[in-house]
């Protein structure tokens, strides 16, 4: 087994940067999918007012209301060439790794010392290497949170002890927890068991129970004969985890409408569900509970892994349009190496929206009219002040996390899609179709999957697959 072994270089938090601004101050925008807040205006207001301060540049913060939104929005604009500086990207939203297919991003090699100079030295490593493109460029800025990943599920505590949970056989199998969904949906009428909504899935939260590793969309390999690529879509276990989708939603166990819930937070907030997903972290439990309100138990699903995705579920890009990308990177070292810019966007004004507690805690003030619960989104979470029950160690714990994590099986192969983008288009559109009853589980394989993999024929899948195993075959003779 494998272990990554890193060491992040010291970033001295909370100390005055300045910048040369010889240049022309000019003003930087920055573009991102947001929670719509009653405050948003106001905290925007504050945060540019510091930014200005800091930098000299007139920040603009351009919000969407909701993933779904950003992804088809940011999609258009970009293709339309509009003026944009600041980009936020992703490997499931605005993909970044389509856009950089199209050129819509600035390569940032030749700016990250210069104009990132705090956070490039932060990041690790092996962050900058996975997030490399076909082309060997550096497009993307990665976002430090938790890369050492571990899918879990959490159960509200209390339900958990009425209904005699076995959170050890859910931890062996995630369908060991279907006689706790039923007696939920049983005794509990004012509760939905699972929380799904638009932006979420039944399916593709039990990828640790599948026996492959994800090379590029629909082409994988299985754990016990990695070096054959196959169409995931034609295997059993994919076919089986539809299965089992199907029947909870079926069962009632998932809301009918659960793909018109564009934000799940406010309801997981109010109780509204038994269960739902997360990504394990240190204090994984005081965590959600400062952050949700309640307690919950948490069942860890496979092992703790750094992928070739770890570092790529929340990043910024330089659009391809922006007049300066120099400045629109020196705003974003600010946002990763200043805590207080950082919190002013993850948790408001102080006094306001959030009291002070200690010297970086935070108890949050309720109904202040601001609490997007998007720090992982917004910028390098290890700024965030911690919240309570949260401990002090808390980024210390998490950095040892990422020292032990097992480096997946391989993390830093690329695949250079150009030679399929047409075929990659046009499974888009054909996915498109049958995302939304795949994601709450709606999508029968026994009568819809048929259909699908014949579409999936009819736009060349097997070409992928091929070029995919072509590429492989290159990056293991390179290892030998």
């Amino acid at each position: 087994m494998r272990k990554l072994t890193m060491c992040l270089a010291a970033l001295v938090l909370g100390t005055t940067m300045s910048w040369d601004l010889a240049a022309q101050s000019s003003k930087v925008t920055m573009h991102f999918p947001f929670n719509s807040q009653r405050d948003t205006t106001a905290v925007f207001a504050a945060a540019a007012k510091y930014a200005k301060e800091k930098t000299g540049f007139d920040v603009e913060f351009v919000p969407y209301d909701g993933f779904d939104n950003y992804n088809q929005k940011l999609i258009l604009q970009s293709a339309a060439g509009d003026p944009m500086d600041l980009v936020w990207t992703s490997s499931w939203c605005f993909n970044f790794k389509d856009q950089i297919a199209k050129s819509a991003f600035v390569p940032l090699d030749d700016l990250l010392a210069k104009a990132l100079p705090n956070y490039y030295k932060y990041v690790p490593k092996l962050a900058w290497d996975q997030l490399r493109a076909s082309d060997g460029k550096i497009y993307t800025v990665p976002f430090m949170e938790y890369p050492a990943r571990q899918e879990a599920i959490w159960f509200k505590k209390d339900l958990a002890e009425k209904y005699k949970l076995d959170v050890k056989a859910v931890e062996k199998d995630y369908r060991a927890m279907e006689s706790f969904l039923a007696a939920v949906k049983k005794g509990e009428p004012d509760i939905t068991p699972l929380a799904v909504g638009s932006n979420d899935s039944v399916l593709w939260h039990f990828g640790s129970f599948n026996p492959v590793v994800t090379l590029y969309n629909n082409s994988v390999v299985y754990k016990n004969n990695p070096t054959k690529v196959v169409n995931s879509w034609e295997q059993p276990y994919l076919a089986d985890g539809l299965r089992v989708a199907n029947k909870w939603y079926k069962a009632g166990y998932i809301r009918k409408d659960a793909f018109s819930v564009k934000d799940l937070n406010p309801e997981i907030k109010a109780q509204k569900y038994a269960v739902g997903w997360l990504a394990v972290v240190p204090n994984a439990e005081a965590k959600f509970k400062a952050e949700n309100g309640f307690d919950v138990v948490i069942a860890k699903l496979g092992t703790p892994e750094i992928g070739g995705d770890s570092f790529a579920g929340s990043q910024f890009a330089v659009s391809r349009t922006s007049k300066n990308p120099a400045n629109a990177l020196k705003v974003l070292d600010l946002l990763n190496s200043d805590p207080v810019f950082y919190n002013l966007l993850a948790n408001g004004i102080e006094g306001t929206h959030y009291k002070k507690v200690g010297a970086n805690r935070i108890e949050k003030i309720a109904d202040s009219g601001y609490d997007p619960n998007l720090n992982w989104m917004l910028g390098n979470t290890h700024l965030a002040y911690l919240l309570p029950g949260v401990a002090d160690n808390f980024v210390a714990q998490a950095r040892d996390a990422m020292n032990k994590a097992q480096v997946r099986l391989y993390a830093d192969f690329s695949f250079n899609q150009e030679s399929i983008k047409n075929i990659e288009a046009a499974w888009q559109t054909v996915f498109n179709e049958v995302n939304q009853s795949i994601s709450i589980g709606l999508f029968d394989p026994d009568k819809d999957l048929k259909p699908l993999l014949e579409k999936q024929k009819k736009i060349g899948i097997d070409k992928e697959i091929a070029e995919v195993q072509k590429q492989l075959d290159a990056y293991l003779a390179k290892k030998k």
